[in-house]
């Protein structure tokens, strides 16, 4: 949500980490009616700083700077009525939004395209092409983010690569992981060699930086295989670690590999198997396929051929190919018991 723009003792005292004296400052200010103060304090009440949250008491004073025409105030009710996902949230969020970006918010232009562009909602392709060239062309790094992804793929734009790069190398510039991410997919689709290489790490790194744990993946798959970068299969390590941290199951089973081949830590099957059952759990199918191959053959944890056969079937089911044959082959060795146990796996996954 946004913060005021102006500077006043309040906000000194704010980005001090003085958020007591900050709060106190802008109920002072609040009460007379200032709407830079109400929305101020509407972001401290909703999020619980400076003193216990209220949320209700946060829409309260956001409504009565919304009636002074406050874009910050507007904007925060929007964005609040659309995360609430309450019945009719949605016609709720796009009233608020409207009336934002009629006073010039960027970011409600931004989401009010987006709710737009829903087809479950009341779609407006049209307008919201429109809003999110107003928005972009005011700076705001996620309209330039999404106005690049729908010239990537050529829906309610022409498909323009150019147009692209342009719109996500502005948002990247700005800290925008998930723009940093498409410019470096971008480049590396070019084909670029030489500096062009370097420009995709670059950006790769930025993303990855910003939090982007699927950048985070990538970039340790580069260092884990020397490709572009130096080979580091610390480095590599410690950016698995980073997307797992974040719950992401791709960076979480190469963590289980690693600890499955003994790269970078000694071998021990017992964490591989915890790592891929993590991810097996959250259907992801290569983690699914090596859990099953640990089981079936008792490395780190018991054998248990049954459950292997379940989780070879769950990762063939969603076509990952070398689970097929996995699956056919265990269960030609099941008994008759293993195969009704193994049914009942299939049923409880």
């Amino acid at each position: 949500m946004s913060q005021p723009a102006h500077q006043d003792a309040a906000l000194a005292a704010y980005e001090r980490g003085q958020t007591t004296i900050a709060r106190s400052l802008w109920e002072d200010r609040a009460a007379m009616g200032d709407p830079d103060a109400q929305t101020a304090l509407g972001l401290m009440l909703a999020a619980g700083e400076g003193g216990p949250a209220d949320p209700a008491l946060a829409v309260h004073y956001w409504r009565a700077a919304a009636d002074a025409g406050h874009p910050d105030a507007l904007y925060n009710l929007g964005l609040m009525e659309e995360q609430s996902q309450a019945p009719d949230s949605g016609a709720r969020a796009t009233e608020w939004y409207e009336r934002a970006a009629r006073a010039g918010h960027a970011g409600a232009a931004n989401n009010l395209a987006a709710l737009l562009l829903d087809d479950n909602g009341a779609p407006d392709p049209a307008r919201a092409v429109s809003l999110l060239r107003d928005s972009a062309a005011q700076g705001d790094a996620d309209a330039l983010y999404n106005l690049a992804c729908l010239h990537t793929s050529g829906k309610h734009v022409p498909a323009d690569g150019e147009r692209a790069q342009r719109f996500h190398r502005q948002a990247a510039e700005q800290g925008h992981a998930a723009a940093a991410l498409e410019l470096a997919l971008l480049l590396e689709r070019l084909g670029t060699e030489g500096d062009g290489e370097a420009d995709i790490i670059h950006w790769l790194q930025c993303a990855a930086n910003g939090g982007d744990t699927r950048a985070q993946v990538l970039l340790g798959d580069r260092y884990r295989h020397g490709h572009s970068v130096p080979q580091s299969e610390t480095r590599a390590w410690n950016w698995y670690v980073a997307a797992a941290r974040q719950g992401d199951v791709v960076g979480m089973t190469n963590i289980g590999v690693m600890y499955d081949k003994g790269r970078t830590t000694a071998e021990n099957p017992l964490r591989a198997a915890r790592c891929y059952r993590f991810a097996a759990e959250r259907g992801y199918a290569p983690a699914q396929y090596n859990l099953a191959i640990l089981l079936a053959d008792g490395i780190g944890i018991p054998a248990d051929r049954a459950e292997a056969w379940a989780w070879f079937a769950r990762s063939a089911d969603q076509g990952y190919e070398p689970a097929v044959a996995a699956r056919d082959w265990t269960w030609d060795t099941l008994d008759t018991r293993e195969r009704e146990r193994a049914a009942t796996f299939s049923i409880q996954l």
